[in-house]
């Protein structure tokens, strides 16, 4: 007991100055032996509250589980406690110590203070016990060597220590270990990891200021685990792979690839637009086709082989009437066979427009040479031509397309070009065969023929179509005044 003057404002903390010795009374003496007090459980001292007299030491005995430059921890089957040291304590953990020490309440946490340290006969193990984060007050493991799982948020050194961030469920906590007890293997962001360490229920710093910007705030958490070495973080698994980043990613390539897709679509919808077109303009154009062969057809067998057959008619009536007179029916007679011959060639010119004859009797290279021959007298336009045998390199249906398709260039250029000379080259290569059809006349701008298909009619076009069929080439080269040449290669097999 202790009496003198109270004094409050000299210093931070209230002083009681004593005159002399004699202001103070030993009511209890202290043991000879200060570790002969009774041994206490820690758990049963953490259990007290600050209403309890700890005018005296209390014992503990147990197992050093932490300990840093100004405290270490000491554990029993109970629980776990700190113990404040003025200097450097000289335990190490995995020791087994007695400790005499006051008990302290700081805040919320109990604390002893003023120790006396000496090592245990007594054997104290301690096992990590397996913290449930889903507690609603874990609070109890205060101080305890524990041992949990979580994901990692983030790893950053801040000041002394390196700092695991870390996440179970909803709470969000942290794991330190000081730089000077070894580096912390590189961890990518969300891995799991096991955590063992020391449980403590103070405020940690989760994200330490930047310097660029000091007026960050700070993310605290109430739940601490002091780590004692590298070897206290195990890393479970790695980072699962299905992440929002890839989430992300994917969303955005999967969207790229349908617009990419769609952008396609639609161009290919644009082009089969085009195809059904064209498509249907050259049908349009065998439609008028026909019909102008048609037309062409009944316009020959009217006006030229009925009018023929007519007049044959009218003079074997004429004959019948005056058979007598001798000299009247030999000149009938003779009418009759000359228009009779007309006749007969106007049938031969009709049938040859709808199929030539030399083409089943002769073949194709004597039919395409009769085309040529049939041009070249019937018009004031000189033909040259060297036309090579390119019989049997096609079928009959291929031999009628290539046979057209030089049909079809005399014709235009007879009707169209306004040439005095034209050229009919035909050759025969290894596998294939090249037409070269060329005229000196007046010529055209394939562009705007190619806008302006009807220009020529059906022979462009149809050549066109031909060749496409034939899986063959087509070129066209003409210019305005400058005469044009037609190019077409036909590739065949070799039977």
């Amino acid at each position: 007991c202790a009496r003198g003057v109270l004094m409050t404002t000299l210093l931070d903390q209230p002083l009681l100055l004593i005159p002399s010795r004699n202001f103070l009374d030993i009511k209890v003496k202290a043991p000879k032996n200060p570790f002969g007090v009774p041994r206490r459980l820690i758990a049963n001292i953490l259990s007290e509250g600050e209403e309890s007299s700890w005018s005296q030491r209390v014992r503990v005995v147990g197992e050093v589980t932490y300990q840093d430059a100004r405290s270490f921890f000491i554990q029993d089957d109970s629980g776990g406690i700190r113990v404040r040291t003025p200097h450097e304590p000289a335990v190490k953990t995995g020791e087994n110590v007695e400790v005499i020490a006051f008990p302290v309440i700081n805040g919320f946490t109990h604390i002893l203070t003023d120790p006396l340290v000496r090592p245990s006969r007594s054997v104290e193990h301690v096992n990590p016990k397996n913290l449930d984060l889903s507690e609603t007050s874990p609070s109890k493991h205060e101080g305890t060597l524990i041992r949990t799982s979580a994901t990692m948020l983030n790893c950053k050194t801040s000041g002394e220590n390196q700092v695991l961030e870390l996440q179970e469920q909803q709470r969000v906590f942290v794991a330190t270990l000081a730089t000077n007890r070894g580096k912390l293997p590189d961890i990518v962001p969300g891995s799991r990891l096991q955590i063992t360490g020391i449980y403590v229920n103070e405020p940690a710093t989760l994200l330490s200021p930047d310097k660029k910007s000091p007026s960050a705030p700070q993310f605290m958490a109430s739940l601490n685990v002091l780590l004692r070495s590298q070897k206290d973080v195990k890393i479970l698994n790695g980072p699962p792979w299905w992440t929002w980043k890839r989430t992300a990613t994917l969303v955005g390539a999967l969207l790229t690839i349908l617009m990419v897709t769609l952008l396609w679509v639609h161009l290919l919808h644009r082009r089969l637009e085009r195809q059904r077109a064209s498509q249907l303009a050259f049908s349009r154009q065998v439609l008028e086709r026909l019909e102008d062969e048609r037309r062409r057809i009944a316009i020959n067998l009217h006006d030229s082989l009925g009018q023929t057959l007519l007049v044959i008619k009218n003079h074997a009536i004429l004959a019948m009437q005056n058979p007598s007179e001798e000299v009247s029916l030999q000149h009938r007679l003779d009418e009759i066979s000359g228009t009779t011959s007309q006749a007969i060639d106007e049938v031969r010119r009709i049938t040859h427009g709808l199929r030539p004859y030399q083409l089943d009797r002769l073949g194709l290279t004597q039919a395409i040479r009769a085309s040529v021959d049939r041009a070249s007298k019937n018009n004031s336009i000189s033909f040259a031509s060297r036309i090579e045998n390119i019989d049997n390199l096609f079928d009959k249906d291929s031999e009628i397309h290539v046979y057209r398709i030089v049909q079809e260039a005399i014709t235009n250029i007879v009707k169209h070009s306004a040439a005095t000379e034209a050229t009919v080259v035909i050759k025969k290569h290894a596998t294939l065969v090249s037409l070269s059809i060329r005229d000196n006349g007046q010529g055209f701008d394939p562009e705007k023929q190619v806008l302006q298909p009807h220009d020529l009619g059906y022979g462009l076009s149809g050549i066109a179509e031909r060749v496409r069929i034939l899986k063959g080439t087509l070129a066209i080269d003409s210019k305005p005044g400058e005469g044009t040449s037609l190019s077409v290669e036909i590739p065949f097999t070799i039977q």
